[in-house]
C-alpha cells in the first residue's frame, strides 16, 4: 500500500487537495499472490490453481465490500488510487461488460472515470 499512499498524496497536491483528507482503507489492497509476490508476471498461470494466491472470488468480494465502503463516503467526485488487479475486480462491479478476467487490462498510471 505504501506506493498508492504515496502517487494518493502527489495527486492531492497536484491537484490542491489536503493529504491530510485522504481516505485508506485495507479493502483496496493489491490482490495477494502469495509465492509469486515480486515475481514477473505470467499471463498464462492459472493463479487459482496456487493455495497461497487471493483467489478471485475472494478478490470480487472484496471489491464489492470496498465499493459499498466508496458509497459510503461524504463526496461528489472521489479518486482511488489502487494496483491492477484490484482496479480490474472493481470495474468489474462498476461495468459488468468488462468482468474480471477480461482481456481488456487496466494499464499503469491509467485514469478511468466510473460513475
Amino acid at each position: 500500500m505504501h506506493r498508492t499512499k504515496e502517487t494518493a498524496t502527489i495527486i492531492a497536491k497536484e491537484i490542491g487537495y489536503n493529504p491530510a483528507k485522504i481516505e485508506y482503507n485495507s479493502l483496496l489492497i493489491e490482490r495477494h499472490f502469495g509465492e509469486l509476490e515480486g515475481k514477473p508476471w505470467d499471463p498464462d498461470l492459472d493463479m487459482d490453481g496456487i493455495a497461497d494466491i487471493e483467489s478471485v472470488d475472494t478478490l470480487l468480494e472484496r471489491s464489492r465490500l470496498a465499493l459499498e465502503w466508496l458509497h459510503t463516503l461524504a463526496a461528489h467526485n472521489i479518486l482511488v488510487v489502487s494496483h491492477g488487479s484490484f482496479g480490474r475486480a472493481l470495474r468489474s462491479h462498476l461495468i459488468p461488460e468488462y468482468p474480471f478476467d477480461s482481456p481488456t487490462r487496466l494499464q499503469n498510471a491509467e485514469i478511468h472515470r466510473w460513475v
